[in-house]
């Protein structure tokens, strides 16, 4: 028991840092990279570099700790470099040393999440309370998003790049107290990693993440467009975003009483159908505000539900020397590939049809995902 909180408590630190840097950089990094002097194009490309090294960074890096059997020290080695060459920033003043530097500290930040899911689901003794550990990811996001403005107002955006390097620190600290789980052959064969995704089951969940989070595209591009069009004011946009993440921080919470009761595969499939019924309630209802609370706080199912049954899934098919190898495809085909299809698709659908075909376009992926999880899927 002991153990057990230990590890509770030395990972729960972990993702709550992890994530509350991204809650700070975000939301505010086009603003402090625009007062250097990029314009709108340049500003893209560094932070569409951010995003695209989720593409190669997990997979990449998972196969080095699932060759060496030692995931923490991976993850280690991987948050020192990313805070280290973090600090680049600070003298680095044109658009390509800003561009390369955002692609090196990029690939190792995203290079550490895998090791450490995989490191949370070995140490846990109860893989279903997952969600009470991260859960505290969602927390450390919501915080600095909040806080962020409130530093920036206090030291303007010459502080932002010291907030980064704090959190980043901090962060670095807290992998540190992480132990590599007991119990585990690192002696035997590596598994064969074409032999597992020619699996029909692991294609069809692997294409079912894929595409589910691809439909979240043009809501996350264009939901506060589709709101203020409607006629709401900023503060109630703002409010319906955080009582979405709210409502995900609750379910994370009480994901393990979820998993206790179904299967891990019908509350994979229920998460999908609860994403489409979202995005039908978002293309039909948007100037209903009950409607959109509902809707809302369906984010619940399509991202905290959606993720907790994913990666435990992941888990059961990626087992051994493949641990973080699976959980690096994971986070590559999910919001590295999928998350940057859906947002690039979303632009195009709503600039083609506007928010009729964009959200009819999102519940087909989901209704998709769900016939080929359904019929293909393992029960």
């Amino acid at each position: 028991m002991p153990g057990l909180k230990r590890a509770f408590a030395d990972l729960s630190a972990f993702y709550f840092f992890y994530f509350a840097w991204l809650g700070a950089f975000v939301p505010y990094a086009g603003i402090w990279l625009h007062d250097k002097g990029l314009n709108s194009v340049e500003i893209g490309l560094v932070l569409g570099a951010f995003i695209g090294t989720k593409l190669v960074a997990p997979a990449l890096w998972g196969y080095l700790s699932d060759h060496t059997g030692h995931k923490v020290c991976w993850a280690q080695l991987a948050a020192g470099l990313f805070w280290g060459l973090l600090f680049s920033w600070w003298w680095i003043e044109q658009f390509w040393g800003l561009f390369l530097s955002a692609l090196a500290f990029s690939f190792f930040y995203h290079a550490m999440l895998p090791s450490v899911e995989a490191v949370t689901l070995a140490r846990l003794s109860d893989k279903t309370l997952y969600g009470r550990v991260r859960l505290w990811g969602s927390v450390g996001f919501i915080v600095t998003v909040l806080l962020t403005g409130v530093w920036l107002h206090s030291f303007g955006t010459s502080g932002f790049l010291s907030l980064l390097l704090i959190l980043g620190g901090v962060l670095f600290l807290t992998i540190l107290f992480l132990k590599e789980p007991q119990g585990e052959m690192h002696s035997e064969a590596v598994p064969s990693l074409r032999y597992i995704l020619l699996q029909r089951p692991v294609l069809a969940l692997l294409s079912a993440i894929f595409l589910v989070t691809a439909s979240h595209g043009v809501y996350y591009n264009f939901y506060s467009l589709t709101l203020e069009e409607a006629g709401y004011s900023k503060p109630v946009i703002s409010l319906l975003w955080a009582w979405a993440v709210l409502v995900e921080v609750a379910l994370f919470f009480y994901l393990h009483r979820f998993f206790a009761r179904w299967s891990v595969e019908t509350l994979f499939l229920a998460a999908i159908v609860l994403t489409a019924v979202r995005w039908t309630l978002n293309l039909n209802w948007p100037v209903v505000l009950e409607v959109q609370i509902f809707a809302q706080a369906l984010h619940a199912a399509s991202y905290a539900l959606f993720h907790g049954a994913a990666i435990t899934l992941i888990d059961r098919y990626f087992t051994g020397t493949m641990q973080v190898r699976g959980q690096g495809l994971y986070a590559a085909i999910s919001h590295g590939l999928g998350g940057g299809v859906g947002a690039l698709l979303g632009g195009y659908l709503w600039h083609w049809g506007g928010v009729t075909l964009g959200y009819s376009v999102s519940i087909g992926m989901a209704i998709l995902a769900g016939v080929i999880f359904y019929y293909w899927g393992e029960r």
